[in-house]
């Protein structure tokens, strides 16, 4: 078993108990806890740092979307038109299918 050694004031060398395993063990633990909680937060740090870069390539990705359609929107303004008449006829006839399948109330 080892020994724990401390010092007095004097200076001299003092013993204590020997260490138990409990002790010991507890030591492992915390030290493995440690390793293992450096581990993960390094993890996330590169996990966090990869999120943000692709939140703002998809916030880029979005504001050049918008830029086009508004350009679309500016050179064929009748096409633009059918093309939103046509999809929300097309979202109607969708719901309208869904609630004849559902049953009236």
């Amino acid at each position: 078993m080892t020994t724990i050694s401390t010092r007095t004031e004097s200076g001299r060398p003092e013993t204590s108990k020997p260490a138990s395993r409990k002790s010991k063990a507890n030591g492992l633990l915390r030290t493995s806890l440690d390793n293992g909680k450096d581990t993960v937060l390094d993890a996330l740090d590169g996990r966090t740092h990869a999120v943000k870069r692709a939140a703002r390539k998809a916030r880029f990705a979005t504001e050049d979307a918008f830029g086009s359609a508004a350009v679309q929107l500016r050179r064929h303004p009748l096409r633009s038109a059918g093309v939103a008449f046509a999809a929300g006829a097309a979202l109607a006839v969708i719901a309208g299918q869904m609630r004849s399948l559902i049953g009236p109330r």
